[in-house]
């Protein structure tokens, strides 16, 4: 999806684990579903979602998301939209199938600037705060804890912790 808004002009950046942003909201997002078994991944369903139209926005979300209209693309066909989200899947996956070490490698490439930086972190186990140290070849997120332990999640909510009066 963030190669589909480049395609119209629009810069994002990703938030692990599956948010595409833009201009620090939320421009777009995936949620995945699977299942194993002796023989490893059995099945996988993808939930995409990419806002493309300002005014389809609710006025609650407004102020957290965005969309392709808002960044500023115009000439908007939703079905070439949808066209080119779907052929970038392809080309992910397939890359993915290949190479997974390279898939990492460009998810970081276009990810926030957050590392180093203070975030909280919410999974279904709990709460956690620490300083986001890195996506591992396996797309974990490594958190640093205090006391210098580090953490790997595989799934969760993170939010920046912006310093006072910062940005």
């Amino acid at each position: 999806m963030a190669e589909a808004a480049g395609e119209v002009g629009v810069r994002t950046e990703l938030k692990w684990p599956n948010d595409v942003l833009a201009s620090g909201r939320k421009l777009a997002g995936i949620l995945a579903e699977a299942a194993s078994g002796p023989v490893g991944v059995e099945w996988v369903v993808l939930g995409i979602g990419l806002n493309v139209a300002a005014e389809s926005l609710p006025a609650g979300i407004r102020e957290s998301a965005t969309s392709l209209a808002a960044e500023g693309a115009e000439g908007l066909s939703i079905p070439a939209v949808a066209a080119s989200v779907l052929a970038h899947l392809g080309v992910c996956y397939d890359g993915l199938r290949s190479s997974p070490a390279s898939a990492v490698a460009a998810w970081r490439s276009r990810a926030a600037p957050w590392w180093g930086g203070l975030v909280d972190v919410r999974t279904a186990e709990g709460s956690l705060r620490g300083l986001l140290r890195e996506v591992d070849e396996d797309g974990a997120l490594v958190v640093e804890l205090e006391g210098g332990r580090r953490h790997r999640l595989l799934s969760g909510e993170v939010t920046r912790v912006r310093p006072a009066g910062g940005p």
